[in-house]
């Protein structure tokens, strides 16, 4: 039952978290809708009173127009003055071809037939050889000329003599003489073939009409010069009118345009109550959605299965709101035990018992998370589970921001880690006891000072000796080291080598956990497992330069311890 209320009342802390969250974004929306929407209106009518007096005044497009008419009108007789000349000066059409469709066949016949003589005798002329006056000669366009046929006969004769002298090979007189023949021969057929093309003409002649005589008198009394440029200046004149019109038009639309916009800016206004509504619905859908993209762009770790799921490793422990118990605050001791430090409940003896092995020790173990009070309320609380176990045990701390182990532990904070990696003391000098139960004390080494190094990953060589120093003067060393400082979780887990991290429900960032795991793996180190915080972040208070009354008390017991540390 008691489990069901602490349920109850995290889930109830849960929402009133996330209902706080929506509220403010909320609030913070609404203020900046409403003076929005104050402010708008009012700007707008200062815009709508200087356009107004930045108005130009419109242009008169009437005297534009009348032009335009204007003209248009002398076009319009430039262009009827120019037709007519143009009818009085184009000659006569010759009458359409009244011939016969057999005289128009026969003409078309004779036409096609000098075409294809010309075409051979333009051959003839690119390529004088005997191949192309037996192709002239031979064609169907010179087989009723008898003379042709004799020259072909007699040019086959002087081709075959040629070709017996060629066979013999040489120059002989004989052959160059039946060569001048063939060439002789060819250029009668050519003459004989432009004799066929010039009768063929004559015939086509014969058989065309004769066309119309044109009188060139009349056509040279009328000259269409002056009306064509009379027309062409009328053209330019109706383009120049029409060019101002535009202009003018456009001039006067972005004047309307600009005191219509002026008059939408001076009307824009709304009541009070209407303001004041529409600010609060706006400002609640924006504070909604924007703490609804919030949570989608970086969601965070709800329960154990996602726990377990971005770091890889097992849940081996749950943080719950602790159960005061009145038993165990009747002794002294009880009341100089830090107030973080859990003694009644047995989480932290479970999970200590889980983190050691077979013969219950645990030599090392570096606590690391995003939160620095709750990564050091861990590590201080396996630290003392490990007293509780009869084992010596120091806590180290690598917060060199908020030094938080030694605000939960109620002790110092200077010196401490920081000062002796700088070696400007000794770990001896450095460590203080903290009461953890009675007869029991906890070494503590807390950060130091804050200049001591900037980035511990400059000084992982020196952090390492000094842990493994330390593991041999006690049988458990756990190290608080939270994300604070870029470099420090990948330092403490390359030299401690295990490696457990602290998440927070609902608080703790999905890639924030990720990356953790990530680093401490990179880094060659084991992530044992994951402790779920599911309880409200402790408070740290700043630590006292100097040491409180129980860590003075208790030196003497640290003192007992490393001696017995030493001894075993």
């Amino acid at each position: 039952m008691q489990h069901r209320a602490s349920w109850i009342s995290r889930r109830a802390r849960n929402v009133a978290r996330r209902t706080l969250l929506v509220g403010v974004l909320s609030g913070a929306a609404f203020v900046v809708v409403l003076v929005t929407l104050i402010l708008v209106p009012r700007g707008a009518r200062r815009v709508a009173r200087a356009m107004r007096t930045q108005t130009d005044v419109r242009a008169d497009t009437s005297t534009l127009v009348a032009a335009v008419g204007r003209s248009t009108l002398r076009l319009r007789g430039a262009e009827a003055a120019l037709a007519e000349a143009r009818a009085v000066a184009v000659p006569p059409v010759a009458p359409p071809d009244t011939i016969s469709p057999v005289v128009r066949a026969r003409r078309d016949s004779l036409a096609r037939d000098a075409a294809s003589i010309a075409r051979l005798l333009r051959r003839v002329e690119s390529a004088p050889l005997p191949a192309s006056y037996r192709a002239l000669g031979e064609s169907g366009e010179m087989r009723d000329v008898a003379t042709v046929r004799a020259l072909l006969d007699s040019l086959t004769e002087v081709e075959r003599s040629r070709e017996e002298f060629g066979a013999i090979g040489g120059v002989d007189p004989i052959f160059v003489s039946l060569t001048a023949r063939a060439a002789d021969i060819g250029r009668a057929v050519q003459a004989a073939a432009e004799a066929k093309r010039s009768q063929l003409w004559r015939e086509i002649a014969t058989l065309t009409p004769k066309p119309v005589a044109v009188d060139t008198a009349r056509l040279m009394r009328t000259d269409t010069i002056p009306f064509a440029a009379s027309r062409t200046a009328a053209i330019a004149e109706l383009g120049e009118s029409r060019r101002l019109l535009a202009a003018a038009r456009i001039r006067n639309d972005s004047i309307a345009r600009q005191e219509a916009r002026a008059r939408q800016l001076a009307s824009v206004t709304a009541s009070p109550i209407a303001m004041l509504a529409a600010s609060v619905v706006l400002g609640a859908a924006l504070g909604f959605m924007l703490a609804l993209v919030g949570e989608i762009r970086h969601p965070r770790i709800s329960d154990a299965s996602e726990a377990e799921v971005f770091a890889r490793a097992p849940v081996i422990a749950r943080i719950e709101p602790r159960v005061e118990v009145a038993e165990r605050t009747r002794r002294k001791a009880d009341h100089l035990v830090p107030p973080l430090i859990d003694l009644p409940t047995p989480v932290y003896r479970q999970l200590y018992a889980q983190l050691a092995d077979s013969v219950s020790n645990l030599p090392r173990m570096a606590v690391i998370g995003d939160d620095a009070g709750t990564v050091a309320t861990v590590a201080a609380n396996l630290a003392t589970a490990a007293i509780h176990a009869s084992r010596t045990a120091i806590l180290a701390d690598t917060d060199f921001d908020t030094r938080s182990v030694a605000s939960v532990m109620r002790v110092r904070p200077t010196p401490g880690l920081g000062d002796v990696l700088a070696r400007r003391t000794e770990w001896t000098s450095a460590t203080v006891s903290a009461v953890v139960g009675r007869d029991r004390g906890l070494a503590v080494l807390t950060a130091g000072s804050s200049r001591a190094t900037a980035v511990l990953g400059s000084a992982s060589d020196a952090l390492a000796e000094e842990l493994a120093h330390l593991g041999r003067h006690y049988d458990t060393v756990i190290v608080s080291a939270p994300m604070s400082r870029r470099g420090t979780v990948a330092a403490v887990s390359e030299s401690i080598g295990e490696v457990l991290i602290c998440v927070r429900v609902s608080r703790t960032y999905m890639q924030v956990l990720q990356r953790l795991a990530v680093e401490a793996r990179e880094a060659g180190a084991t992530v044992r497992g994951v402790v779920l915080w599911d309880t409200e972040d402790p408070v740290l208070e700043a630590a006292d330069e100097e040491a409180p009354s129980a860590g003075r008390r208790g030196s003497g017991g640290v003192q007992r311890e490393s001696a017995h540390a030493e001894m075993s």
